[in-house]
């Protein structure tokens, strides 16, 4: 997408959301299934309604950074630093408890 801003091509721009696109919905799929796979009948619905408000919570972020960006907020190399941290806890967390809902062997 930032080659498609600085270049203004509108070829590149519409490449850029739909490749931005399919990996959302990828996530969000994947997301979906995962929490069917550890939901009981009882909480899928509760489940289902967390993963979506976190999801889209996430969605918003690119907004709520241009917009601090936009007013002097912190500087690029800091977010940087702060979304990698957060990815690198998100991944842990999965790397760390991914196979307690699996079925036995």
């Amino acid at each position: 997408m930032a080659a498609a801003d600085q270049t203004q091509s509108w070829v590149l721009g519409i490449l850029a959301a739909a490749v931005s696109g399919s990996g959302m919905g990828v996530g969000m799929v994947s997301g979906v299934l995962e929490v069917q796979r550890i939901a009981g009948p009882a909480d899928l619905a509760g489940l289902t309604g967390v993963f979506y408000a976190i999801a889209y919570s996430g969605f918003l972020l690119p907004t709520v950074l241009a917009a601090l960006a936009g007013h002097g907020g912190p500087p690029v190399p800091l977010l940087l630093v702060a979304i990698t941290a957060m990815a690198a806890a998100c991944g842990w967390v999965v790397l760390r408890s991914y196979r307690r809902h699996l079925p036995a062997r």
